[in-house]
């Protein structure tokens, strides 16, 4: 299959393989928003309004696209948009071929096709299929071995429901969770991540992939950091507001790409409150800084830091920037000049 870039692009062969994958012979209005975001809507408007809350933008624009949409669904009005596709025969993912109706948010067009799909089951109602086609499908091989390895020894985390390959695809679905998590990194994540966290604890530096990202660091940085005596944990990798979800009165975190088990604590609440300052407020430099720290001294967040080890928030800060600049690409230079 040629390669996959834009949803904005030529979708003949993309729909035709989503078709026999996982759409099937069910007829769905195919919206696309931007290069990154389509929706496969199906015709009943409250299983449509569900579709939509697989979608957590926290950009002001893309809120008031998404509520719009959802305002749509609900007055059936959805339908009257987008292009009609429907395929001629079963899909080939197991657990679709006798699912009433379904739909998809479509998105990362730049590791292939991915897609995540909810589908109403007569047995056990609602359940969230992760797909990916062509590109680096097997990793969700990987992920799924990670979550059904996670669940059993933490909370929080979704159980794997099945997983299928194909020549050149990979599914795997869990339960779906229709509550959407709170908006913000605030105390209320802090429960959560203390189900991660280990009463076991490790020297920073010895944990190689941590004390690579120390290497060339000055020495008045780098050394305080590899001696840190901090507690183990498991770490989301994605965490923030986007990847969690209300279980009841518990918060789930869903989308386990980036797990680890050789982490420790404070990385994820660290990533969740630099994203959302500097990737959903476009904040940088000193009002970043000054955002972030501001949320650490919360008194329930505080508290899990210095019991995680993290005495000093500021080194506590400069160590998440340093992991950061490494995944986002972005150099953090001038936050770290501040803290160093």
């Amino acid at each position: 299959m040629k390669g996959f870039e834009s949803w904005r692009g030529d979708l003949s062969e993309v729909i035709g393989r989503m078709l026999e994958v996982a759409i099937g012979h069910r007829p769905i209005k195919l919206l696309v928003l931007n290069d990154r975001i389509a929706f496969g809507l199906p015709r009943d408007g409250k299983m449509a309004g569900e579709v939509l809350k697989l979608y957590r933008p926290m950009r002001p624009k893309a809120r008031l696209v998404a509520a719009g949409l959802s305002g749509a669904a609900r007055c059936g009005l959805h339908g009257l948009v987008g292009r009609k596709i429907e395929g001629t025969g079963p899909c080939e993912i197991s657990w679709l071929r006798d699912s009433g109706e379904l739909g998809f948010l479509g998105c990362n067009p730049s590791h292939g096709i991915r897609a995540v799909i909810l589908s109403r089951d007569h047995e056990r109602g609602l359940k969230v299929t992760k797909l990916a086609i062509g590109g680096r499908h097997g990793s969700l091989r990987d992920e799924a071995q990670k979550l059904d390895q996670f669940s059993e020894q933490h909370g929080g985390i979704s159980s794997l429901g099945g997983l299928e390959e194909g020549p050149d695809w990979t599914a795997f679905w869990t339960k779906f969770y229709a509550k959407p998590g709170p908006r913000k990194m605030r105390g209320e994540v802090v429960p959560l991540l203390e189900k991660w966290r280990s009463d076991e604890v490790v020297r920073l530096g010895s944990v190689d992939w941590l004390a690579r990202a120390i290497e060339g660091v000055p020495e008045s940085m780098g050394g305080k950091l590899r001696e840190l005596i901090l507690r183990r944990a498991l770490v989301h990798g994605d965490f923030a507001p986007w990847n969690l979800r209300w279980d009841e009165e518990d918060l789930v975190a869903v989308d386990w790409e980036w797990g680890c088990e050789d982490g420790v604590a404070g990385l994820d609440l660290g990533h969740g409150l630099v994203a959302e300052a500097h990737l959903v407020e476009g904040l940088s430099g000193e009002k970043l800084i000054e955002r972030v720290l501001g949320q650490a001294s919360e008194p329930r967040i505080l508290k899990h830091l210095r019991e995680s080890g993290w005495e000093d928030l500021r080194l506590w800060l400069f160590f998440i920037l340093l992991l950061h600049r490494s995944k986002w690409q972005s150099r953090m230079e001038q936050e770290l000049q501040f803290l160093g």
